[in-house]
Order: C-alpha cells, then sequence, then structure tokens
C-alpha cells in the first residue's frame, strides 16, 4: 500500500499543495510537513486521538485529495469538509470506477496500537515503540488499556506466540542492532507479520516520521527494513 499523491487546494497564501510520492521513501519539506502530515492523517484514517487538523484557508477547510495504491486497485479519496466523513471511488485495473466508502473505510481500518507505531515524531527513546512493551503490558499500560488499544487482539494466542517469535529473532539479531530507531522498526516488522497472520492480503499503512530517524539509519534501509512505504518530514 502507498500513497501515490496528495492535493491540498487552496492551502492559505502558499497556494495549492501537489506532492507526487515514490512508493519507497519520499521526503517532505518541512514548510508544509506539519500539514501533508495532517492531511494523510484524515485520508488514510489514523486515529483521531494524534490530532488530526483539517487544514484550513481564509476560514474555510482547505478540500484534499489523495490517490492511493491498495491491492490491485487504485483508490480516490476526497475530504468532505467539516462536516467529516470521505468519498472513495476505486478503479480497477480494468477500469472500472465504483464508489467504495465501506471497502476503502475496511481496508484502512487499524487498531489504535498499530495506528500509534506508524506515525512517528522521532524515536529518541526505543521504549516507547518495542515489543517489550507488549511482552510486559502490565507495566506501561493501566489495567484494560492495551486491550483496547489493540482492540482485544492482544488477548489473543496468536498475538502472545507472534510477540514472543519476533522479540527471539530480535535477540539473536542483537549484534546488528546498532540504532536507537531499532525497537520501533522490530514492532513495525512486528505488525507486518501479525497482519499477514491475521490477513494474507494485508498491506502495512505508510509510516510518517520525523527526520530525527536519519541521525539513526539511512532512509533506503530504513525502508528495506519495515517494509513499508516511507514518508520523511525534515
Amino acid at each position: 500500500m502507498y500513497i501515490k499523491r496528495l492535493e491540498i487546494d487552496p492551502f492559505e497564501e502558499c497556494g495549492p499543495i501537489g506532492i507526487s510520492f515514490a512508493e519507497d521513501v519520499t521526503v517532505i519539506d518541512h514548510n508544509v510537513g506539519q500539514t501533508v502530515v495532517g492531511a494523510i492523517k484524515m485520508l488514510l484514517l489514523y486515529s483521531s486521538q494524534y490530532g488530526v487538523d483539517l487544514p484550513f484557508s481564509a476560514g474555510k477547510p482547505a478540500k484534499l485529495f489523495a490517490e492511493v495504491v491498495a491491492g490491485d486497485a487504485t483508490y480516490h479519496v476526497r475530504s468532505c469538509g467539516l462536516a467529516g466523513g470521505l468519498t472513495v471511488q476505486r478503479l480497477a485495473k480494468d477500469g472500472t470506477i465504483t464508489r467504495a466508502e465501506e471497502a476503502y473505510c475496511a481496508l484502512m481500518r487499524r487498531c489504535a496500537e498499530e495506528n500509534r507505531i506508524s506515525v512517528v515524531a522521532g524515536v529518541h527513546n526505543g521504549s516507547d515503540y518495542g515489543l517489550e512493551r507488549y511482552r510486559r503490558e502490565d507495566r506501561y499500560y493501566g489495567a484494560g488499556v492495551f486491550a483496547r488499544v489493540t482492540d482485544g487482539m492482544c488477548l489473543t494466542h496468536s498475538f502472545r506466540r507472534c510477540v514472543r517469535q519476533h522479540m527471539r529473532q530480535n535477540a539473536a539479531e542483537a549484534p546488528n542492532a546498532d540504532t536507537p530507531a531499532r525497537p520501533w522498526i522490530d514492532t513495525v516488522r512486528f505488525w507486518n507479520a501479525f497482519g499477514k497472520m491475521r490477513d494474507l492480503h494485508y498491506e502495512g499503512k505508510p509510516l510518517v516520521v520525523d527526520q530525527t530517524l536519519l541521525s539513526f539509519v539511512s532512509a533506503p534501509v530504513l525502508f528495506r527494513m519495515t517494509g513499508r512505504q516511507v514518508l520523511i518530514v525534515t
């Protein structure tokens, strides 16, 4: 899954913003970075707990549009302004165009915890994102919180087995884990594997990260290790 193009029209004095994204890594200029991140959070249905603010221009909400490639189709996604909601068209490979709001929402739905690790403003403290939090949730989460943010998946045997497997694998690779970003990368990889375990058609959402990560690991390596589109805000 990846974002092919994003448009924000209009946006204050800057006029329209239009960005084409690479399938692997794209660097977003800091002058429009937070506006772009807010638009991505909204159009890709990241949880509202992350403070998604719809860009405004002259007191009115800006128009948002994204072209998102997922599976064997391309989705044209548009915002519906302050009333909330999206309009979505699905473009199949054979050229067929259909309305697809419900299908798109199902495709993009993730639990709050997976959304949390997909939008990162720099990884200074690996413990904030490491799998150790999942193995000892009683230490890091209040009663019932971990079950809530994982939609109850953490209570399943498959979830716990997948966590143990990844932690053993990560321990075996420890000599190569020489970056503070590694705990976060390992957690992204866990969600990739657990998603595939639950649904063979699962595709991880694009990762939105701060340039702080580039102090720890190069952008191409970051993409290869996570297996997802990476959008870096400078």
